[in-house]
């Protein structure tokens, strides 16, 4: 019987919410918050994020997680989380109010002097690629998903891989020479920078990932959508 009543309950409580949300100030409005976020997120504009709501909310207690997507997408399904932001999981039923924050681009990445030298027209082939071992992220990221996708519409295999779950990982191997990668530019171009790494070309296509907010439809997960748009667009 509890399990039948659950969903008319979750309704009283966002009704409860958004009554006591529109009759006080929003700087008087306590509760808990929580937001989990893919890791390229944690790297990049989270902090400017947390800083922001608490802002608006000075009393909300939040409570961010970092994790792989398809952790995330089942955390949000079981209610676990308030808040998700992190790309969409293939053709996820969508039962959550959704907006795009960001589309991040990911380049092919290995350390400088890896792969021998390219063509004329600045492309490395696959043959040369696939002789070196294949960095990539854990199965339950879409990154992972995206280049796997890439790969096998391209008849690309490589003999040797190693998939790890943290991205700051996967660009301290490539750095050690360990073989080629796929990284988000916007945050791993200061290794190329540095001259740590290098961006290769090749006739895999790179990924795209449409990193999206993903919450329920009350009025407090809508506000703080709100103020991540906010804080996407200027960073």
């Amino acid at each position: 019987k509890g399990r039948e009543i659950l969903g008319d309950l979750e309704k009283m409580l966002e009704l409860q919410r958004n009554i006591m949300l529109r009759v006080s100030d929003e700087a008087m409005y306590a509760g808990l918050f929580r937001l989990g976020v893919a890791e390229m997120v944690a790297l990049t504009w989270l902090p400017a994020l947390l800083a922001a709501v608490k802002r608006t909310f000075p009393r909300l207690v939040l409570e961010p997680s970092v994790n792989l997507t398809s952790a995330l997408w089942t955390q949000m399904r079981n209610q676990r989380l308030d808040m998700i932001i992190c790309p969409m999981m293939g053709e996820e039923p969508l039962n959550f109010s959704s907006s795009v924050l960001k589309v991040m681009s990911a380049r092919w990445m290995c350390k400088p002097g890896l792969l021998p030298a390219p063509d004329i027209r600045g492309r490395h082939s696959l043959q040369a690629i696939q002789k070196q071992p294949l960095l990539t992220h854990s199965e339950g990221s879409r990154l992972y998903l995206e280049i796997a996708h890439s790969l096998q519409q391209a008849g690309v295999r490589f003999d040797k891989s190693i998939h790890c779950n943290s991205l700051i990982a996967l660009a301290e191997l490539a750095t050690a020479g360990l073989g080629v990668t796929c990284l988000p530019e916007e945050y791993f171009n200061t290794y190329v920078q540095h001259g740590d790494l290098q961006i290769f070309q090749c006739n895999v296509g790179p990924a795209e990932l449409e990193f999206r907010a993903i919450h329920r439809s009350d009025i407090v997960s809508e506000r703080i959508a709100e103020i991540a748009h906010g804080v996407v667009e200027h960073q």
